[in-house]
């Protein structure tokens, strides 16, 4: 049964896609995955090996804070419609090697690296790089990569393919766009939390280094529903112009402020002691721009606030599973509601059953929200 909520979220909030078509990677039927999409480019997927979305689990939550809030004492605007975003690196991106000998690839570089210095000389797109590398006249270069948490000091020397210009032979990118659901705003300060897990890089899975981002407005213009093997999604384009910021990209979920603070009723955040096995609810945007209530039934749950898998979420609702199949590529972080309380996010979906996916605790996306982790 679908209701309809009092209100609308501003168009140009919500939802996050994600990378686009360097950085695609396949999904084996058996797994589980991030429901996100993306426009303009090949379809964005990320290979999440045993179910989890790489990454640490334990690295969301961290040590105590003093300062941190008791999630049970916020109340929030829940969220539920689809936004764009435009996210910058903090460096170069290496996506892969050129086919048939690469100088890069040789000298050891790999997908997912981020050269962040040629010869002592920040790199901060890839138009730097790329000049860079053509006014070396084939000498080498001091590349300073950073892999992971460690920063590396590798030497390549240009080469020539084919006759032309002096080369890594490597695919590169400095920027990522897509779309997604927002899951809360702060409604006194505009803050805002979405997707509930990272924007990451399809060769490693670890969230990419944020610069700089920019919150869109996104036109939705249609469904594909997900059906075994092969996930649904919402098709949409982003909207020219900025209506936030991106301010940190997280294993639990991206977070900003936004311009203008939509309007909403603010419920109060459920500690994860408090969600209860059975049926909820949850908000996303589907077609015409407005929010619906979907109905859902929880299982599986653990009262580990740092996981990422928290919680299974079954699709119910005959509306819901008539307009979509269950999960799609779109409702990463769409909020989950129950007894009144805001208790978190839907985060994947299972490739091997649509109705299927899993969940994130509010409390988790808010310590990693307020420990600012990047």
């Amino acid at each position: 049964m679908r209701n309809k909520r009092g209100w609308r979220i501003a168009a140009g909030l919500l939802a996050l896609l994600l990378l686009a078509a360097g950085l695609s990677v396949g999904v084996a039927a058996s797994e589980a995955e991030p429901c996100i999409s993306a426009r303009g480019g090949a379809e964005i997927r990320f290979r999440i090996p045993g179910i989890l979305f790489p990454g640490d689990p334990e690295n969301c939550d961290g040590a105590a804070r003093p300062d941190l809030e008791d999630p049970a004492t916020r109340k929030l605007i829940p969220g539920g419609g689809v936004f764009g975003i435009r996210i910058f690196c903090d460096g170069v991106l290496v996506a892969g090697g050129r086919e048939g000998g690469s100088a890069g690839i040789e000298a050891g570089l790999r997908p997912g690296d981020l050269i962040v210095s040629v010869n002592g000389k920040k790199v901060g797109t890839v138009r730097d790089l790329t000049d860079a590398v053509a006014n070396s006249g084939g000498s080498p270069l001091a590349l300073s990569v950073l892999r992971e948490e460690e920063t590396l000091s590798l030497t390549v020397t240009p080469a020539r393919y084919e006759g032309g210009d002096w080369q890594l032979g490597i695919f590169v990118r400095d920027n990522a766009a897509g779309i997604g659901t927002v899951t809360f705003i702060d409604p006194e300060t505009g803050a805002f939390g979405g997707l509930g897990h990272a924007i990451g890089d399809g060769k490693t899975g670890k969230p990419l280094r944020l610069k700089a981002g920019t919150v869109t407005g996104v036109i939705l213009d249609g469904i594909k529903r997900g059906k075994v093997g092969e996930p649904g999604e919402l098709r949409g384009m982003l909207r020219p112009g900025g209506v936030g910021t991106v301010t940190a990209n997280t294993e639990c979920g991206v977070f900003g402020r936004l311009t203008e603070i939509p309007a909403g009723e603010a419920l109060p955040v459920a500690a994860p002691d408090e969600v209860r096995e059975g049926d909820a609810t949850i908000l996303c945007t589907l077609k015409n721009g407005s929010v619906g209530e979907y109905a859902v039934e929880l299982g599986d749950l653990t009262c580990e606030a740092g996981c990422l898998r928290c919680f299974s979420v079954k699709v119910t609702d005959p509306a819901l599973l008539a307009l979509t199949g269950g999960i799609v590529r779109g409702m990463s972080g769409s909020p989950i509601l129950q007894n009144g309380r805001l208790i978190g996010a839907v985060t994947h979906v299972m490739v091997s059953d649509p109705t299927r996916g899993y969940g994130i605790y509010l409390g988790s996306m808010l310590r990693a929200m307020e420990g600012g982790r990047t």
